[in-house]
């Protein structure tokens, strides 16, 4: 290892010098682990860990996650671009200067693709959009991922930042989309408009087009800003339709969101949520367990004994059985069980969480002689007749055959939908001295069903040559250009050749 190192005189706090051979070395873990190393990891005595803590998402993902879920459902479709880009990219395509982004610069980039850190999401959005261009409008994109940002409080002198931005590119602006969607993301995150809540008011921005552009307060503090892009900004990207974009971040929302649980039903707040009976094994009243009676030390000391080299009561994740055993124990237990009141601690944490815990695979909990008799004798409301008659299904199905057979008469009542197709024809004489109004005789006597010939001309080709062209609706189902080019073929004393001129669905 061979690292120098010194005392500080602070306490236990020891000044470690890192060669610039050893770039492994980032952090003080890494010190700590070459010490381990060094004393011999077997070396160590093993002890039991004074907490117990158990792997958990990051709640930022969490966070990101049930967003994705929420704004795909709102018509918009996610992308993720590259985390490097070029200088313009950031800077001179969005109207500012590099020097103003605070951007981390790559220092041997191998293409101009890949010179900077991106510290926005708008410009990959913006190069998707005109990747896609030849899709059908409009095009509704987000992505919420990491920018980043130079910071010299980090001791890598950058740090990740969390963003969201969406962008509506079409025939219209679309702002009235890009703001429904910030109201829709506002309601999700549980932030009503108002002063306690989110207010956006008209900024200036190089990026997006004067007077068409707000910034955007959350508790009085800046977290983003949307509008109306820039027409030259629109134009570097070389897109040609305008375009509304909205970028915010999401880091600010973590203090809020995060200290209760968030689930998917945190953000329906809108949906009514059914009020489901209570549940009589959520909460025994009975302290009598396989393990004994846990109101007595007996046996709490049995189901120490049984966690002493078990995390859960069954398997190796939290289900039902540690709910109700954890519920039947009066209680917290003693410290001095120390198996015990790890797991009773951990058990707790879960919080409202624990009903969605899978169930257990047998019971644990026994109920008292009173408790399971009064179960027998009252009435269950929820009992299912499972032997009852099939009558219920008969009518059931006679009145799916009824249904289907209403939808299939109305359907044969309505008009089949004729596709027709307009066909512009060029028919090409022998020579300067072929009669074209016969010719065009011959052609309008060609009939057909399905065919209704419309207006002519005569088009000049060269020395004295005309062609004519000659318009014509067809139904596409009886008709086809094939079978009528070899109709006016036929006449080979007038008709060189005949050629599609332009062919059009209507």
């Amino acid at each position: 290892m061979c690292l120098k190192s010194r005392a500080t005189g602070h306490g236990d706090e020891m000044e470690v010098e890192i060669p610039p051979t050893r770039s492994d070395v980032i952090h003080a873990c890494d010190i700590m682990e070459d010490a381990a190393i060094a004393y011999g990891f077997n070396n160590i005595v093993r002890t039991t860990p004074r907490t117990y803590t158990v792997a958990n998402q990051f709640p930022i993902n969490k966070l990101t996650e049930l967003l994705r879920q929420d704004l795909a459902a709102a018509g918009f479709t996610e992308a993720l671009n590259f985390a490097l880009c070029s200088q313009e990219d950031i800077a001179d395509k969005l109207g500012k200067k590099i020097e103003d982004t605070k951007a981390v610069h790559i220092s041997n980039p191998k293409t101009a693709e890949f010179q900077v850190a991106r510290t926005t999401l708008l410009a990959g959005l913006l190069k998707t959009i005109a990747a896609n261009r030849k899709m059908p409008l409009p095009l509704k994109l987000f992505e919420i991922s990491d920018v980043v940002l130079k910071d010299a409080t980090k001791d890598v002198g950058a740090r990740n930042c969390r963003r969201f931005s969406a962008v509506h590119y079409g025939k219209s602006p679309g702002f009235e989309v890009i703001h429904g969607l910030l109201d829709r993301t506002m309601q999700l995150l549980e932030f009503k408009p108002g002063p306690e809540g989110y207010h956006i008011q008209a900024a200036d921005d190089s990026t997006f087009f004067p007077g068409r552009c707000a910034e955007i307060f959350v508790r009085g503090q800046s977290v983003g800003r949307l509008g109306v892009l820039h027409p030259d900004v629109i134009t570097r990207f070389e897109l040609t339709m305008p375009c509304s974009a909205l970028e915010m971040d999401l880091e600010l929302f973590l203090g809020r969101t995060t200290e209760t649980f968030l689930c998917h039903d945190v953000p329906s707040r809108e949906f009514k949520n059914h009020q489901f009976c209570a549940n009589p094994s959520a909460s025994p009243s009975s302290t009598n367990t396989t393990f004994g009676d846990l109101s007595t030390t007996a046996g709490l000391k049995s189901l120490n004994d049984f966690l002493s080299d078990k995390s859960y009561i069954e398997g190796f994740s939290a289900t039902q059985a540690d709910v109700t055993v954890s519920q039947a124990i009066p209680g917290a237990p003693p410290i001095s069980f120390c198996h015990l009141y790890r797991w009773y601690k951990h058990v707790k944490s879960f919080g409202k969480t624990k009903t969605s815990l899978p169930p257990s695979k047998k019971q644990y909990v026994i109920p008292d002689a009173d408790q399971s008799e009064a179960t027998e004798n009252s009435p269950n409301d929820d009992y299912l007749d499972f032997f009852g008659s099939d009558e219920d299904d008969e009518e059931a199905e006679r009145l799916k055959r009824k249904r289907v057979a209403d939808y299939a008469a109305r359907k044969a009542k309505k008009p089949a939908l004729v596709a027709k197709s307009s066909i512009l024809l060029d028919v090409k004489p022998w020579d300067d001295e072929t009669d074209m109004s016969k010719m065009e005789a011959c052609v309008r006597s060609v009939e057909m069903d399905g065919l209704l010939w419309g207006q002519s001309k005569l088009v000049p080709v060269g020395y004295g040559i005309k062609k004519l062209q000659i318009g014509c609706v067809v139904e596409d189902q009886k008709v086809g250009t094939d079978l009528l080019e070899e109709a006016i073929t036929a006449f080979e004393d007038f008709v060189q050749s005949v050629d599609v001129a332009a062919f059009n669905k209507i």
